[in-house]
């Protein structure tokens, strides 16, 4: 958007209150970090937990490529208040435009928790105009928020560009979260999915294993082993086998998902901060994996426990 299309609603149609916003990639201290330009004095009517405490929205105006971040991404990027760093824009592919530019942290956001403390990961937030300046892009606008009443809808859109879009962030929420919805379900089916298909591929494993073993198995019946712990070590059998395949399963996983966000964010298409899976997931995952395996052998498991003793004569 043009800059001066937020001047324009703000003075000429007294459209308020409302803000601007520039947002885009950059890197800071060799990680990838998502920017924000704000207006630190009309921010303050919407996302006051942006904004700092009020001594600091003068130094964070004034001070070249000055900027503010959460607590936990100052220490990721081993960053701390008056601390420089260095700032590079993405730039294109050739070298000659990337931009390194001396960082200064203002201040550090309040603590915050839950999906909010998520949003501000990797998140560095700077005045508006320096922001234009590292992303190179004077005059621009990425969006201007508004919080306005239903009759002074109709005038703003009178006023607004054709290339411009209206969007109500209520609706835009509730949108994105029945589609995150939709995906997660799909995921999941998915996953069953793949876990049926895993289950039919150890079952017919384990029968084939069976009738290779069958001379095995009746000469242990003949020497006096009990069906009971022939049923017992298959089943022990499969379970450290349903083991290390889930492990593996596990870290090719977490280690393919890990270096697709990795790569996601490097190069700019979404600002997706990585992260590992916790104990309690792994261990679930694990269980799922191991209890998967011993349903699928039980039937061949059976089998080999109710193998007959044979004796083979020699001819």
């Amino acid at each position: 958007l043009p800059q001066e299309l937020y001047r324009h609603l703000k003075m000429d149609l007294d459209l308020r209150p409302s803000t601007p916003t520039l947002e885009g990639c950059a890197w800071v201290s060799g990680r990838p970090v998502r920017v924000m330009g704000i207006d630190p004095y009309s921010e303050a009517d919407f996302r006051p937990y942006l904004v700092g405490h009020p001594d600091h929205v003068r130094p964070l105006v004034t001070t070249p490529f000055g900027v503010l971040m959460s607590v936990s991404t100052a220490e990721r990027l081993h960053l701390a208040v008056g601390i420089p760093g260095v700032l590079r824009n993405t730039g294109a592919d050739r070298l000659s435009e990337k931009t390194y530019l001396p960082l200064t942290v203002v201040d550090l956001l309040a603590r915050t928790h839950g999906a909010l403390k998520a949003g501000l990961e990797d998140v560095v937030v700077m005045d508006i105009a320096w922001a234009q300046q590292l992303l190179k892009r004077d005059g621009k606008l990425s969006a201007i928020e508004l919080r306005l009443e239903a009759d002074k809808l109709e005038r703003l859109r009178g006023a607004l560009p054709t290339s411009t879009a209206l969007i109500n962030l209520e609706q835009e929420g509730l949108l994105s979260s029945s589609l995150g919805q939709l995906a997660c379900s799909g995921g999941r089916a998915f996953g069953w999915l793949a876990l049926a298909v895993g289950l039919s591929l150890i079952a017919n494993t384990f029968t084939f294993l069976n009738v290779q073993r069958r001379i095995t198995v009746s000469s242990l019946r003949l020497l006096g082993v009990t069906p009971s712990s022939l049923l017992a070590v298959a089943l022990l059998e499969a379970m450290w086998l349903g083991l290390l395949g889930s492990m593996l399963g596990v870290l090719l996983g977490t280690g393919g998902a890990y270096g697709l966000v990795t790569i996601a964010t490097a190069e700019g298409i979404e600002r997706i901060r990585p992260s590992l899976p916790t104990m309690l997931q792994v261990g679930q995952w694990l269980g799922l994996g191991c209890g998967a395996s011993l349903l699928a052998c039980w039937g061949a498991a059976r089998e080999v426990s109710q193998t007959p003793p044979l004796i083979h004569r020699a001819t």
